[in-house]
């Protein structure tokens, strides 16, 4: 019974025993099935990140960065 709007974000639950996936919903729509498609913009955790070699991140704990991935 949960309403879920597009600009929600949601936390989607991973194959394994690890953080949750985060999602920014951006569109919305019924399938053929009437099953539920989200369209969304994932959020990534520092250590999800993965950069050239040498380069850090100045990061504090909590920090999530927006992307571009749908």
């Amino acid at each position: 019974g949960r309403k879920i709007r597009v600009g929600d974000c949601a936390l989607f639950k991973p194959p394994h025993d690890s953080p949750p996936f985060i999602g920014i919903i951006r569109r919305l729509r019924l399938g053929k099935d009437n099953n539920l498609q989200l369209g969304l913009n994932w959020l990534y955790r520092p250590a999800e990140l993965k950069l050239s070699k040498g380069i850090l991140l100045d990061t504090t704990p909590n920090e999530i960065f927006y992307s571009f991935h749908r």
